[in-house]
């Protein structure tokens, strides 16, 4: 049912000068008796007022509702958006919705936008869909822009709200990373390499019970199964614990909007690549989030969650919400074994004073900056610590 159809006219009969011409013909034709002209009158004002009464019950009568088959997405993925109008009433209704399109979604086969039309009978349902994408990160609210709907006649169309919407998250842009080697890894966590340190979280299987070996790591039920004794066999493994810290305020004063976006999809790109090697991953951001949400998602050792990272990345707004430097540093950052990212426009002396914060023997941290050759700061990098440039 979605055809491009340009907006409808408005109706001579909806313009008060044609009324007072009509007023004025029925009036005439009841002071000279002309019984034709008043039974014209009459009927021309009854179709009328029937077709505005018809129109104010359309605007109760009718309902709309929005859905996404996807609500988060990589720029450049494409989703559908269906909008679905409800006739709830037993009169017919004609109703016209403009594309329920945000800034920055566009449809992806890049022809004018059309309108959807539909004329619902008593109780019917009509649905419209569109192909859509999004070239750039952000939370993106998608709602008709307007909605006309009246009497299939269309002498008197209303322009009314629908108060449906549908959220997308679009996260920042993946782009190609060098590796990081000097991530330090802790024993016990997910399954990484060899160690003679076992993990008792991961169990690999059962095998016969040899001398010298922990009572505790006896399996009871395999067992009694076997009619021997059998003990359990685990993976040892190591695991790496890495903190992203954003520093949205350096970007800010230098007004460094493009740099900011790149920082953003460095940062998801690691989160991807950090979480498929098996790390656990934290964030902490000192910037405005758009919606509802915390700036701030600790490396957990037991839940792992790319997902809300790259959601905060994507609802991060280009605007600072205190300092690092001065205000209090989030907590998994003096974690033990834990590295650390450090993300800011350039090296200055906030980022020195974090880094003596942090920076200690046995805690990796690395500095990512877009400018490398800015103001002198008051520390040099500190120990372990590594400037890379984005």
């Amino acid at each position: 049912m979605t055809t491009a159809r340009p907006e409808r006219p408005p109706s001579l009969y909806t313009m008060p000068l044609i009324w007072a011409i009509l007023g004025a013909i029925l009036l005439a034709a009841l002071l000279n008796g002309e019984q034709d002209l008043i039974l014209l009158g009459l009927a021309v004002f009854g179709v009328l007022g029937l077709a505005w009464s018809w129109s104010r019950m359309a605007r109760s009568g009718l309902s709309f509702d929005l859905a996404v088959n996807r609500g988060r997405i990589f720029p450049g993925e494409v989703f559908t958006l269906e909008m679905s109008a409800e006739n709830r009433s037993v009169l017919p209704f004609w109703f016209q919705a403009s594309p329920p399109f945000a800034r920055d979604v566009r449809r992806i086969d890049e022809t004018p936008t059309s309108m959807g039309n539909a004329a619902l009978f008593g109780r019917q349902t009509a649905c419209f869909r569109w192909e859509l994408t999004a070239d750039r990160r952000g939370v993106f609210r998608l709602g008709p822009d307007r909605v006309r709907s009246g009497d299939l006649l269309g002498l008197f169309p209303i322009e009314n709200g629908t108060g449906a919407e549908s959220e997308i998250v679009v996260y920042p842009r993946r782009v190609v990373l060098r590796p990081l080697p000097w991530l330090k890894r802790e024993l016990f966590g997910l399954p990484g390499f060899r160690s003679p340190v076992v993990d008792p979280v991961y169990l690999m299987g059962t095998r016969d019970y040899q001398s010298g070996r922990p009572a505790r790591f006896i399996h009871w039920r395999a067992s009694a199964r076997h009619q021997r004794w059998q003990e359990k066999v685990f993976e040892p493994s190591s695991q790496a614990k890495v903190l992203l810290m954003l520093d949205v305020s350096g970007f800010v004063e230098h007004e460094a909007e493009a740099a900011f976006e790149s920082a953003l999809e460095v940062l998801a790109s690691l989160t991807v690549a950090l979480d498929r090697d098996g790390a656990q991953v934290g964030l902490s951001a000192n910037g405005v989030l758009a919606g509802r949400g915390s700036g701030r998602i600790a490396a957990n050792l037991v839940v792992r969650r790319p997902d809300r990272i790259l959601e905060t990345l994507a609802r991060l707004r280009f605007q600072p919400a205190g300092r690092f430097s001065t205000g209090p540093l989030p907590g998994s950052a003096r974690a033990p074994g834990t590295s650390l990212v450090y993300c800011t426009f350039e090296y200055d002396d906030d980022a020195a004073a974090v880094g003596a914060l942090l920076g200690r023997p046995g805690r990796p941290v690395a500095f990512l900056v877009h400018r490398s050759d800015g103001g002198p700061a008051k520390g040099p990098v500190p120990v372990n610590g590594r400037l890379l440039v984005l």
